[in-house]
């Protein structure tokens, strides 16, 4: 795994990009601490041409992480926004799949995910479901953003700074193409694995 290809960004805060050795493997990494009451992250991002049954697959391992001091604190949010344009790069959508330090942190189309390893393998069109959209949205493009996210408390210079963010691990990102009769089984049983995220965020 390497960053070629990947647009780093970041919109405030201590930005970490780089490939570690992490679970076996060497894998793209983004780092984040916060600096900003208002909110900011970073990310390493990727846009694909969409093709509703082309799968896209992935490995990541999400870790937010939060800081208090008293009745201060502030949440951090790490993991993947799957997001979708048109032809003119507007957004149509977009869904993530995070772990967060605070259910509030969850967008109405994003799925809190366990820090650990996973594995993630679903075509195009399943994605954009979990967005909210379908076959009569005009998708031209699917990005992947791989982000962490926090926000910041300053102390006055009394008490300590509570700044929080997160780190994303990622590997063996590939976008491919499925013959049309494994594309609609793959459909089927990739939607059984999303609708199992859906009921762990209901859960939540």
């Amino acid at each position: 795994m390497n960053l070629d290809g990947w647009a780093q960004g970041n919109t405030g805060g201590a930005a970490t990009f780089d490939v570690v050795a992490r679970n076996g493997s060497n894998r793209a990494h983004v780092g984040h601490v916060s600096n900003t009451n208002t909110g900011d992250q970073s990310s390493l991002s990727m846009t694909f041409d969409y093709t509703a049954t082309d799968v896209v697959s992935f490995e990541m391992e999400a870790v937010a992480f939060l800081s208090q001091f008293g009745g201060r604190i502030r949440h951090g949010l790490a993991g993947v926004e799957v997001s979708f344009l048109n032809t003119f790069n507007v957004p149509l959508g977009s869904a993530g799949l995070f772990n967060v330090t605070s259910a509030s942190l969850l967008g109405p189309n994003d799925f809190s995910i366990l820090s650990t390893q996973q594995s993630y393998s679903s075509t195009m069109a399943e994605f954009a479901g979990l967005a909210g959209l379908g076959n009569t949205d005009p998708i031209a493009k699917m990005s992947l953003s791989f982000l962490a996210r926090g926000s910041f408390s300053f102390g006055g210079n009394i008490q300590p700074n509570v700044r929080s963010g997160g780190d994303v691990w990622f590997d063996n990102v590939s976008v491919s193409t499925v013959p049309v009769p494994a594309a609609a089984w793959l459909f089927g049983s990739g939607l059984l694995g999303m609708t199992g995220v859906a009921r762990r965020k209901k859960a939540a």
